[in-house]
């Protein structure tokens, strides 16, 4: 079992780091998805030196090795695997519940949603753990690290309510003709035919949602906001305050579904939230290199795996107080 969560060292070899960015640059493109023309020039470019090779192989050992030892146990064991490793974790008595890391490298108090909030949900999630199933009418649900749901299906109508976290779903047509819906802490999303991704949690003062449309169209119904239509490719944020947006939506904003994070010019301390979700323990950066910019696919199931990674892409290290309080500074 030791294997599966083996890292692969950085090569002795000296890269210069402009290059390894080109190379993280390249991963993150070819995660958004299939791209025949993309895959050509990022072979060109691996060809057109050696170092190009160099920093491709190194980047890709760090970042693909949790994948390659996945692959060769099977889906359910790697499942059980990772199940199982959380809840060691969890038996340990640390919770993401108390502090929280909120900004550059500060610490602040965060109540987490009550343990109930889980335990009488329909669906649930939870931290690092990702759950896919389909629905009786074949609409497809996928939860992301630490969510929680109610199913309301009746003759009438087809209703999904989002407690806490984020999910994937992608709607099926109904043969009884039942609307669908999406309910929120703050609005009501009615799909047209799609797949979409909603979070809760973001943060800003009445907007508590985002609400990414993959493909067709969304409708959001928010207080103090007539509904606007959201189409492919575009996200919103949307709560009490009404609804912001629409704006373009990042590349692979639906990356989590595989397990991978896409950073594209991130801010380091946006980038160490995000990852923080999949794992327990604090996460922080030192305040002075929080708007680094971070780039390249990072594996959200060995989040150990991703913080290598990040050393072979910014001049930093990692600090380790204990496995649960990481912090990341300059090197």
């Amino acid at each position: 079992m030791g294997q599966l969560f083996r890292l692969v060292a950085p090569q002795a070899d000296k890269i210069d780091r402009n290059v390894v960015r080109e190379a993280a640059l390249w991963m993150a493109r070819l995660q958004a998805g299939h791209d025949a023309d993309a895959e050509d020039a990022c072979r060109r470019w691996r060809e057109a030196a050696a170092a190009h090779e160099l920093a491709w192989q190194r980047l890709n050992g760090l970042g693909a090795d949790l994948r390659t030892g996945l692959q060769g146990v099977g889906e359910a064991t790697a499942s059980a695997t990772l199940r199982e490793s959380r809840r060691r974790a969890a038996r340990r008595g640390f919770t993401k519940g108390g502090l929280t890391v909120l900004g550059a490298g500060l610490l602040t108090w965060q109540v987490a949603p009550p343990s109930w909030l889980r335990w009488t949900a329909d669906q649930s999630s939870g931290v690092g753990e990702r759950r896919a199933f389909t629905l009786d009418d074949g609409t497809r649900v996928v939860l992301n690290t630490d969510t929680a749901i109610d199913v309301r299906y009746g003759a009438t109508k087809r209703q999904i309510e989002l407690r806490y976290g984020e999910m994937l779903i992608e709607t099926a047509k109904d043969a009884a003709g039942r609307p669908f819906e999406v309910l929120t802490g703050a609005g009501r999303l009615t799909p047209v035919g799609t797949r979409f991704v909603v979070r809760d949690g973001m943060p800003r003062d009445g907007l508590a949602y985002q609400l990414t449309v993959l493909d067709g169209a969304v409708d959001v119904m928010a207080p103090n906001a007539g509904g606007l239509r959201i189409q492919a490719g575009q996200r919103a944020l949307f709560g009490k305050a009404g609804v912001d947006g629409p704006v373009k939506a990042p590349v692979a904003a639906d990356a989590w579904v595989r397990g991978m994070m896409v950073a594209d010019g991130m801010p380091l301390r946006d980038f160490l939230r995000e990852l923080g979700r999949y794992r327990h323990g604090f996460l922080r950066c030192a305040p002075e290199i929080a708007q680094w910019q971070v780039v390249g696919a990072y594996s959200l199931d060995n989040t150990d795996a991703a913080l290598t990674l990040l050393t072979e892409i910014l001049p930093v290290r990692i600090e380790r107080r204990t496995n649960y309080w990481v912090t990341v500074a300059a090197r």
